[in-house]
């Protein structure tokens, strides 16, 4: 088994102190992804995420354990929660996470990991990952996640 070591980046922005910020009734979440970087291979993948609400009042952050019936959908361009009682399918508690191989932050921009276009989730309650990869390859080197208007025009 490789050795590896690990460092945490900044989702979706990539100037130097930014960071994924999401409302979820009112509160203020920041997301944090720790990522590993294998040396033998250069190639890198999430393997944490840590959630904090921001408490105004004191001019901190506060570690979150649970999102209740909310996920949390991570990507490049736009990051949001839904819940899970209004869309079905998906898991609440949960962490979907888009990686973005052409982030100039990305650490797979160093060394693309062999055509690997995934989609994590990951589960706030008990750490777990999984990997979803797409059947239909591509060379679109991330996913996107987009969110259509169910009503009007």
């Amino acid at each position: 088994m490789c050795s590896s070591f690990s460092f945490t980046v900044a989702l979706a922005y990539c100037r130097r102190g930014d960071r994924t910020w999401i409302d979820i009734s009112g509160e203020l979440l920041l997301v944090h992804c720790q990522k590993y970087l294998n040396p033998n291979t250069g190639n890198g993948k999430a393997s944490s995420f840590e959630v904090y609400k921001f408490n105004t009042n004191v001019k901190r952050r506060d570690p979150v354990t649970s999102l209740g019936e909310y996920a949390l959908f991570l990507g490049r361009g736009q990051s949001f929660a839904l819940s899970e009682l209004k869309v079905s399918g998906m898991k609440g508690n949960h962490i979907y996470y888009a990686e973005d191989f052409t982030d100039p932050c990305s650490i797979r921009k160093l060394r693309p990991c062999d055509g690997d276009n995934e989609i994590i989730v990951y589960s706030l309650e008990n750490s777990n990952l999984e990997f979803l990869q797409s059947p239909f390859p591509s060379e679109k080197p991330y996913g996107m996640w987009f969110t259509p208007s169910l009503g009007g025009r």
